[in-house]
């Protein structure tokens, strides 16, 4: 068993890649996590494709495994962890409809990636047709369009308490965005990281989108 230390600013394709070339050095996927990763070595060849599936709930995300199993593909989770309020074991998801904004431990908590595992070297093509991908993609930009909106607003009570206005309401309620006294400025710069990291992905899911179209032309 061997475990690789790796941190990927774009989760879906970054994370193919990674796992990809990790089994064409002969090791076989055993669990991807936030930033560590095991795995053995194997002498067969693996091929791993990864998706987005944190707008789902859960009867969803089992039928969906169930479907995938049945094709003789293995399947493992791994966690994406932006965008959620958490609640004890229960994590609200305001970018997915309804049926599937609210998220338990048990269910679809640390199990927003979908890692599919295919015992040849036959590259796996999840999504086959032009609306499935463009689909895929615009439900893996909400969480960045939530996350760039509450950037904003942490940038914007940050600035205000920065000013001098008086923001009492805000420190006296639970659920405020609320700057950690006398560090204002690094709330700021949180702030503006959060910010810099959704643009930087919607631009990124963006150019995706720009080259599926281009290649029907």
């Amino acid at each position: 068993m061997r475990t690789f230390f790796k941190v990927f600013l774009n989760p879906i394709e970054g994370r193919e890649r990674f796992l990809n070339e990790k089994a064409e050095e002969g090791y076989e996927l055993v669990s991807s996590g936030g930033v560590f990763h095991k795995f053995k070595r194997t002498d067969k060849r693996k091929d791993y494709s990864v998706q987005y599936i944190g707008y789902m709930n859960n009867k969803e995300r089992t039928e969906y495994k169930d479907f995938i199993e049945n094709m003789d593909m293995k399947v493992i989770y791994s966690p994406l962890n932006i965008g959620k309020k958490t609640y004890g074991n229960v994590k609200y998801r305001p970018f997915n409809a309804i049926k599937s904004s609210l998220s338990t431990s048990h269910g679809m908590i640390n199990r927003e990636i979908m890692i599919v595992e295919n015992n040849t070297n036959k590259k796996i093509d999840i999504y086959s047709d032009y609306n499935s991908k463009i689909r895929d993609l615009a439900r893996r930009k909400k969480p960045y369009f939530y996350l760039l909106s509450i950037s904003v607003l942490i940038i914007f009570i940050g600035l205000l308490e920065k000013l001098g206005f008086n923001l009492s309401l805000f420190r006296q309620t639970v659920l405020s965005f609320r700057p950690v006294d006398n560090i204002i400025n690094v709330w700021v710069a949180l702030g503006i990281l959060i910010f810099i990291y959704s643009s930087l992905n919607l631009i990124r899911l963006n150019n995706i989108i720009k080259i599926i179209n281009s290649d029907l032309v």
